[in-house]
Order: C-alpha cells, then sequence, then structure tokens
C-alpha cells in the first residue's frame, strides 16, 4: 500500500476475515463449540 500511495505512513495492517456463528451451536467459555447443538423452536416446528 505504501508504494501505491506516495506519503503515506502505514502504521497498522490488519486482515479480516468473516467468522460465522451457528445459531444453535453452544460455545465453551473461550468460545470454542463444546459439540451441544439447540434447535430453535422454529426450526423444530418446520420438521
Amino acid at each position: 500500500m505504501q508504494q501505491r500511495i506516495p506519503g503515506i505512513d502505514l502504521v497498522e495492517s490488519v486482515v479480516m476475515l468473516s467468522t460465522v456463528k451457528r445459531v444453535g451451536w453452544m460455545l465453551n467459555r473461550d468460545s470454542t463449540a463444546t459439540g451441544r447443538v439447540i434447535v430453535p423452536a422454529a426450526v423444530a416446528r418446520a420438521r
């Protein structure tokens, strides 16, 4: 980026990735999956 924009001082570089929280997946305190899935009521009725 510094090469493309003369005079800019790059202070910080960040790469953002999209993370997805799957509805119904229970998480541990450290945000890892517990393996337990709770089916939302709307989904359960549709089955």
